[in-house]
């Protein structure tokens, strides 16, 4: 979509996202509406914090709602995609559920599977949403830090990590190269900065583990894997909403368990 603006010298950071049609701004919005939701929940249970996951969960829902509205008022109805939300809606139920337990080792499951349906359906659609690459590359980049950190690790497998450590960096490259739309986001000056800054502690991490890589250490390139990780994971929390676990939003029942959520 393009658009123009004049004599606002103020938006030199605003860049647009050339993969969305007029049709479907509302839709993406809606869906980086979601995410703004999923990320802090997502972070939250990946980090055993399952007393903010809890608060997390009310926003988390409402926007998940929102999502399912605007796809059908814009989508073409069809049994696959109906389906496909439902599975959605059920991934959620599972995760609410297993932090409604205090377990943040199936609230985490069920949350990526939750989206990993809603990538199928994109794709399914050919609808391109500029977080699918940070999703795909956060799992590759665990993949590579938990076979870095296998004690069992064997000489002859050192290549294929290589291999996929560098799948990662060529991702990464991708993601690095590609715009910004912080109109969609609600962003300001400062909030993109934060994200270019981040990109390149990236950037830095990502050049780091291929030359520990390259040197044949496993402890050396398990630790910069494991540096290239946590900086990854602090460029993608810069798109979530981590405001909505204070006081304000969750506070509405504060007495409401996760897995009653939707009856409320």
């Amino acid at each position: 979509m393009k658009m123009i603006f004049i004599g606002l010298a103020s938006v030199w950071f605003l860049s647009f996202v050339p993969f969305s049609p007029p049709a479907h701004q509302d839709l993406i919005k809606a869906m980086t509406q979601f995410d703004q939701g999923y990320i802090p929940i997502w972070y939250y249970v990946h980090s055993g914090d399952m007393i903010r996951a809890k608060k997390a969960v009310f926003y988390l829902e409402f926007q998940w709602q929102r999502f399912q509205t605007a796809w059908n008022s814009q989508t073409i109805a069809s049994p696959e995609s109906g389906l496909a939300l439902q599975r959605v809606s059920v991934r959620l139920s599972e995760a609410y559920l297993a932090i409604d337990h205090n377990d943040p080792a199936n609230a985490k499951r069920s949350l990526e599977r939750a989206q990993k349906e809603l990538r199928q359906l994109r794709e399914t659609h050919g609808l391109s949403y500029f977080l699918d690459p940070w999703y795909s590359l956060e799992g590759d980049l665990s993949d590579v830090l938990a076979t870095l950190n296998d004690r069992q690790l064997k000489l002859m497998e050192w290549e294929e990590v290589e291999e996929m450590a560098l799948g990662c960096s060529n991702s990464w490259n991708a993601i690095n190269n590609s715009p910004t739309d912080c109109s969609l986001l609600g962003w300001d000056e400062a909030e993109h900065s934060a994200l270019v800054k981040t990109k390149k502690t990236i950037t830095q991490k990502m050049a780091s583990l291929q030359k520990a890589l390259h040197s044949g250490g496993q402890d050396e390139a398990a630790k910069a894997a494991q540096a290239a990780y946590e900086a990854f994971l602090s460029g993608l929390k810069l798109f979530g909403n981590f405001s909505v676990t204070s006081p304000g939003y969750a506070a509405r029942d504060t007495n409401a368990s996760p897995a009653k959520i939707r009856a409320l």
